[in-house]
């Protein structure tokens, strides 16, 4: 119903959707969002996808050679996820060579945040 219809035209039925999103031309409005697409513009020309839990939901996050295409939030029970180490705060892998990249968000905004 969200990618089928605009959110502005559904009315009281955009409410009872517990999905949510989030695509490139919508303009961030959250730091939350602006996490994401740094998460994965941040990588240069590679693609990344990024598994992000939290208490009621799961966030899976794209991005192709560098461009952020978007997020889909859906309701989930996660609280059999690891959420620690190479798993903390959710997981991104980037495609690159030879090699993929695989780590924790955690780790990636703590060097993010040293880098800043």
């Amino acid at each position: 119903m969200i990618m089928n219809h605009r959110p502005n035209e559904m009315g009281e039925a955009l409410t009872a959707i517990e999905a949510r999103y989030d695509q490139r031309f919508r303009e961030p409005e959250t730091d939350n969002d602006h996490i994401r697409r740094t998460i994965v513009t941040g990588f240069g020309a590679r693609s990344v996808v990024a598994l992000i839990p939290d208490s009621r939901s799961l966030s899976v996050v794209v991005g192709i050679l560098g461009s952020y295409l978007g997020m889909l939030n859906v309701p989930a029970d996660t609280r059999g996820f690891p959420n620690m180490d190479d798993f903390r705060w959710g997981h991104f892998i980037v495609l690159d060579k030879p090699l993929p990249i695989a780590d924790s968000i955690w780790k990636l905004l703590n060097k993010m945040a040293k880098l800043a």
